[in-house]
């Protein structure tokens, strides 16, 4: 008995301390990548974003398709043979996972190399023709990084995913941003020396730079390919070093499960997770198949004002045809890239939920279940109401300080953003909710819900953008209403499964009313400031008067209790001074 609880005890720090790796890694992961994509929109700047994300966009869903649920079945696969002590069918599972996964990979980067000239016709963006072919190769390197972190995983050893997922970050950085700020500069010196850029002759340096963008993102497109090469050589190399730790069988022994069964296995476990994939990247994809055609049907509709509204951004050899790539590129540059901030780092608390709440629901402890959900959504809205209401007053402040040298594209951006704003607030607490959903066993909710969000967003861009009136505002629209309606469906089935009653005066009132007022002192002080100082530093001014704010009406409000105060360093000692004023529950 003793021996088997103390086996359970260093099976479960097994499980925290992998998932705490995993957590750290994307921590870090997450950083590197507002690290790339802030620098990279300023380096190519709205026209050049619209060229990288035509190409990413796709990639993500179908990198989804090919390889997104075949980790998460490996593992489950590797972990369920290893408990069996069946060796020889995890040793042929690594193998066999490589040879499906690269083949996998190869069908999908001939076919997206293949259909490219077709598909940047589709979406009306023909000079990203370069940028789509330059990412297929990812499909392919993709596809050995998840042969071999599956693996890894089903062993309980996150350390190579981890490492692999850093490296890869990290690569993409260096190159991705040193290969487009080479092909700018190459392509202004060459423009200085004989007037032509990449064989194409410019007349002013503002035609010079919308001849190079296709360029540099390409650029910028092949660091992405490069690293996720670096990523796969990285796992190949450190598993030829390292091994794996599993014993090699006899020959006489077990040879395991007949490769047509594990191939069957591996199909049925990587479907349900490989269309979630899908599903979460498909909102995404519905702005770049539709933002393009309907800005181009709203400018023929109305030309006179679209050049009237957009008289900034149309110079050099931006024309009304160009408009509607350099309007996308602002959109996801810039405000989609700010918007994807916050949330990144709420998903992190959904993380550190999961290992609670499905203890508790399998022990049957609902107590349990429903005190964690209803603390997780506390924090939640504690952190996303001031940010959430923040974007939403001071979306210009932001880019500005952001992305400052970028002006034609922050004067696009900055209202979508703010409307965008809202939505931040639900896609925050969207993927915690998701997470809960998953450690009750119910995995498929947030497919259908992600998936019933995804319509309502089809039906209002197709509705909305077309209206010159509306144009890229639409798209923000129906980013913010698909996710109030995911998180209402989400929030509906946690109540439904777990039982659990909202206390909105504490989880939703009280936070709203201390982070509107937050936001609200971090706008006035942003409009007093601005004109008599310098913009980036009124602006951090204002955030620091802002926070202030709030953290007066989170005591005030008593939005703190004990067990959050007790949590920190020397906690104990900060909660007992604060319980003596009565500031904290």
């Amino acid at each position: 008995m003793k021996h088997r609880k103390k086996e359970k005890a260093q099976s479960e720090q097994g499980f925290i301390q992998g998932a705490a790796i995993l957590v750290g890694s994307l921590f870090i992961t997450k950083i590197i990548g507002a690290l790339f994509k802030i620098p990279l929109t300023n380096i190519i700047g709205g026209s050049g974003m619209g060229y990288f994300n035509s190409a990413y966009v796709l990639f993500l869903p179908v990198y989804s398709l090919a390889v997104g649920g075949l980790p998460a079945a490996v593992a489950r696969m590797v972990a369920q043979y290893r408990a069996q002590g069946d060796s020889a069918s995890v040793k042929r599972l690594l193998h066999l996972s490589l040879t499906l996964f690269i083949a996998l990979g190869a069908v999908c980067m001939v076919g997206v190399a293949l259909c490219a000239p077709l598909f940047v016709r589709a979406v009306g963006n023909p000079k990203a023709l370069l940028c789509v072919l330059l990412i297929a190769p990812s499909l392919l390197f993709g596809g050995i990084m998840a042969a071999y972190r599956g693996y890894y995983e089903g062993l309980r050893n996150m350390v190579p995913t981890a490492i692999s997922q850093v490296v890869e970050a990290l690569c993409k950085l260096v190159a991705g941003l040193l290969f487009a700020y080479v092909t700018v500069l190459f392509g202004q010196r060459q423009f200085a020396l004989t007037g032509t850029v990449f064989g194409q002759e410019a007349s002013t340096p503002q035609q010079a730079s919308e001849i190079v963008m296709p360029f540099a993102a390409a650029a910028a497109i092949l660091g992405i390919t490069i690293s996720t090469m670096v990523g796969a050589a990285y796992l190949m190399i450190r598993h030829k070093w390292k091994g794996d730790g599993v014993a090699v069988p006899k020959a006489s022994g077990n040879q395991g499960e007949p490769n047509g069964t594990l191939v069957k296995r591996l199909a049925l476990l990587a479907l349900p997770v490989a269309v979630g994939s899908i599903v979460v990247n498909i909102s995404s994809l519905i702005d770049l198949l539709t933002i393009h055609r309907c800005l181009s049907d709203a400018i023929s509709i109305d030309p006179v004002y679209f050049a009237r509204t957009y008289h900034f951004a149309l110079q050099g050899t931006v024309g009304l045809l160009d408009l509607p790539n350099l309007i996308y590129g602002s959109y996801t540059g810039l405000a989609v890239t700010v918007f994807g901030l916050v949330p990144a780092f709420t998903g992190m608390l959904g993380k550190s939920l999961l290992p609670s709440v499905t203890s508790g629901w399998v022990e049957g402890n609902l107590d349990e279940v429903r005190k964690s959900v209803s603390s997780m959504l506390r924090v939640t809205c504690l952190f996303v109401f001031p940010c959430g209401f923040s974007v939403a007053l001071l979306a210009q402040p932001i880019l500005d300080f952001l992305f400052h040298s970028r002006t034609v594209e922050i004067a696009i951006a900055a209202e979508p953003l703010s409307v965008m704003g809202i939505g931040l607030i639900f896609l925050a607490l969207a993927t915690p909710l998701f997470s809960v959903l998953q450690a009750v066993g119910r995995a498929d909710l947030p497919v259908k819900l992600t998936a019933a969000g995804t319509v309502v967003k089809l039906l209002l861009n197709l509705a909305l953008i077309s209206r010159p009136q509306i144009g890229i505002i639409g798209a923000a629209v129906g980013t913010a209403v698909c996710y109030g309606v995911i998180v209402i469906g989400a929030l509906v089935e946690v109540r439904r499964l777990t039982g659990l009653r909202l206390h909105a005066s504490e989880c939703l009132i009280r936070p709203a009313i201390a982070g509107g007022f937050c936001a609200a002192t971090a706008s006035h002080v942003q409009r007093t400031l601005q004109d008599c100082l310098d913009r980036r530093l009124s602006f951090l001014i204002a955030l620091m008067a802002g926070g202030l704010v709030f953290v007066i009406f989170a005591f005030a409000l008593r939005l703190i209790s004990r067990e959050d105060v007790i949590s920190l360093p020397n906690g104990e000692k900060i909660a007992k001074t604060l319980e003596k004023y009565r500031l904290i529950r």
